[in-house]
């Protein structure tokens, strides 16, 4: 039944083309001019819609990776530097601690030994 159909249509598309052409032939050549520039003009139209669409697509599938990457980094950079800072938080804490016990009374005993080693430490970074 589809062979059918397919021969059918095959039939009705070689007769339209032959009743278009047969129309054609008997047209003067003004309105062959008319009717060329009019098709030339509407095929031009379509070229140019149709790189329209395509130069719009392109720019929507980049649009969301974009942003999704941008978000991406700026929630890794935000997360880094919060966390550096927590960290020297967290030290300092510690190291207050450390000196202000009183069971830790001989830290005192060595602070220009301490004092040495951040001044070394600071110049070697």
């Amino acid at each position: 039944m589809a062979t059918k159909d397919k021969q059918n249509n095959d039939a009705l598309l070689k007769h339209s083309q032959q009743c278009l052409d047969n129309s054609v032939t008997g047209l003067d050549s003004d309105i062959k001019d008319k009717l060329f520039k009019a098709r030339r003009h509407a095929l031009n139209q379509h070229y140019q819609r149709q790189q329209q669409k395509t130069s719009n697509h392109w720019w929507k599938n980049w649009l969301p990776l974009t942003s999704a990457a941008i978000t991406a980094t700026l929630i890794i950079g935000i997360s880094i530097q919060s966390g550096l800072w927590q960290s020297n938080e967290l030290a300092l804490n510690d190291d207050l601690e450390l000196v202000t016990t009183l069971d830790n009374i001989e830290l005192y005993d060595d602070l220009d030994f301490y004092q040495w080693l951040a001044e070394n430490e600071l110049q070697a970074s």
